[in-house]
């Protein structure tokens, strides 16, 4: 005779507590891919993947949730389509991995306006009829101003006048030093980014980051997009550049 058979049902699976979801951007601090602060010191990234863990109530963690897909939105005060993109907007629990539903990371589009600020991110997982979701936000981080000094060769404080050297029958020399800052007050050494041209070359112009003088007269270094190293390669739109300028005076500095 035939052998029974014993159907299987699909049922609503019983839940062990309220399905929540512990989410997390792996970085949350961004950079538009051309942007200044992708380069050193800062070393931002564009891209950031996340971790996502379904938890109940109860304390236990889930691997791995059957028949179950993590939904990622981007939300936040500006159309983020304009802001940032989604590898994958759902993806499919992992055979084995309690971080990672599927590949899905948010990059910042390398033109995103500078009204894009923040990213927020959303997650959301479906099981069992139940609904969590997590947020989580990204911060859009950009260098804003590059601000270039002078310091005497010997060391410390700043310098604006360049003083006739009688013994020597030359002028004194200044270091150019250029610092970065980023929108979020974070800053760095700037001077190894720069390709420094001088204003007024008669006057002063500058070898291996050091300001020598020439002949009396003024100088402006650190002031143009055009001298940061490889300009052509990034997007420097909306960078503040505060150069420095060099007076060169024939007088002695004793005199004064």
């Amino acid at each position: 005779s035939d052998l029974p058979t014993t159907a299987t049902p699909t049922e609503t699976p019983v839940l062990p507590g309220n399905l929540t979801l512990n989410f997390a951007v792996h970085d949350d601090a961004l950079t538009p891919e051309n942007n200044l602060a992708r380069r050193s010191p800062f070393d931002n990234d564009f891209s950031t993947g996340f971790s996502v863990l379904p938890t109940f109530d109860n304390g236990t963690h889930v691997v791995q949730l059957a028949n179950a897909s993590v939904v990622y939105n981007l939300t936040g005060g500006l159309q983020r389509t304009e802001c940032a993109a989604l590898s994958n907007e759902t993806a499919d629990a992992p055979a084995s991995s309690p971080t990672q539903y599927g590949s899905t990371r948010v990059s910042i589009l390398p033109d995103a306006p500078w009204s894009c600020d923040f990213v927020k991110v959303t997650a959301c997982i479906t099981y069992g009829g139940h609904t969590a979701c997590a947020v989580d936000v990204i911060t859009v981080v950009r260098v804003v101003t590059v601000e270039t000094t002078f310091a005497p060769s010997s060391g410390g404080g700043n310098v604006t006048t360049l003083y006739h050297t009688p013994c020597l029958e030359s002028y004194e020399a200044a270091d150019v030093v250029s610092t970065a800052t980023r929108s979020d007050g974070a800053t760095g050494p700037w001077t190894n980014e720069m390709a420094y041209a001088s204003s007024n070359e008669t006057c002063a112009s500058v070898t291996n980051s050091t300001l020598v003088a020439h002949t009396e007269g003024q100088a402006s270094v650190g002031e143009s997009y055009y001298e940061i190293v490889d300009h052509e390669l990034v997007n420097a739109s909306g960078v503040v550049f505060l150069g420095a300028t060099a007076y060169v005076v024939d007088e002695d500095q004793s005199a004064n």
